[in-house]
């Protein structure tokens, strides 16, 4: 049960970190892929 634990607490915290690097990086994707697919 806690080896379990321990896996499932290293995917929640993996989850958090690549939540917050897409929201942070949400915004400078946007704002390169609208133009981009604007021209095409």
């Amino acid at each position: 049960v806690e080896w379990a634990d321990h896996v499932w607490t290293i995917c929640g915290m993996a989850c958090l970190c690549c939540a917050d690097l897409c929201y942070r990086l949400r915004v400078p994707v946007r704002s390169v892929a609208f133009p981009l697919s604007s021209r095409v």
